[in-house]
């Protein structure tokens, strides 16, 4: 999407870049000749041509995924300079049949090409204190909102997470937080199509 002007719209799936950025690929890099590492990161890393990506995407992974954790693939989905859309699902598992489910990939796809209604977008998002919110519009209704959190740290794949209700208040979401300080969270709306999409994650520090 980065390379091609002929694509209108792409889902990336699962997959980003940074791979430098992250342990276990890393690990995994030290099995290729040094000499050879800084080449490969050139050429081959997503992270060097998502930034030439202009047309709009739909983000779609899991929480814990084994391979693409959420903090690189933040950075993957902030390096577009096209419209984005997150879809992020709490244990999303990774193949291709559970990578060809969601139906967010086929709403959004016809939104761009056939101009079919679009997924929800968030504008804005934030927390106040323990106060969370969101900004949201919308051209099918809502039927539901949830706050999505978890107090671990470390290995992205092995953190659990906990879901709370969210309230609906026009084009806004609110929640609140467990507590002030030391968790990553994010938050999401369900439509009437049973379609989901998320506000990028946020941590927290200790």
């Amino acid at each position: 999407a980065g390379l091609d002007s002929r694509f209108k719209v792409a889902v990336p799936v699962y997959g980003c870049g940074f791979f430098q950025d992250d342990a276990r690929w890393r690990r995994m890099m030290t099995l290729m000749p040094e000499k050879d590492r800084p080449a490969w990161i050139e050429n081959y890393d997503p992270s060097k041509y998502l930034p030439q990506c202009t047309i709009p995407t739909l983000w779609a992974n899991g929480t814990n995924d084994p391979a693409f954790p959420l903090d690189i693939y933040q950075k993957s989905y902030r390096a577009v300079r096209g419209p984005r859309t997150l879809c992020v699902t709490l244990g999303m598992k990774h193949s291709h049949p559970h990578g060809w489910a969601p139906k967010e990939i086929g709403l959004f796809v016809d939104s761009v090409l056939k101009g079919g209604e679009p997924l929800a977008c968030f504008d804005r998002h934030g927390c106040n204190g323990r106060q969370v919110w969101a900004s949201c519009r919308t051209v099918v209704p809502l039927k539901s909102a949830a706050l999505h959190y978890t107090t671990d740290t470390g290995d992205w794949k092995e953190r659990k997470w906990e879901t709370a209700p969210a309230r609906i208040e026009g084009t806004r979401v609110e929640a609140e937080l467990p507590t002030f300080k030391g968790l990553s969270w994010f938050v999401t709306v369900t439509d009437e199509r049973d379609a989901t999409v998320s506000t990028e994650h946020e941590v927290i520090e200790e």
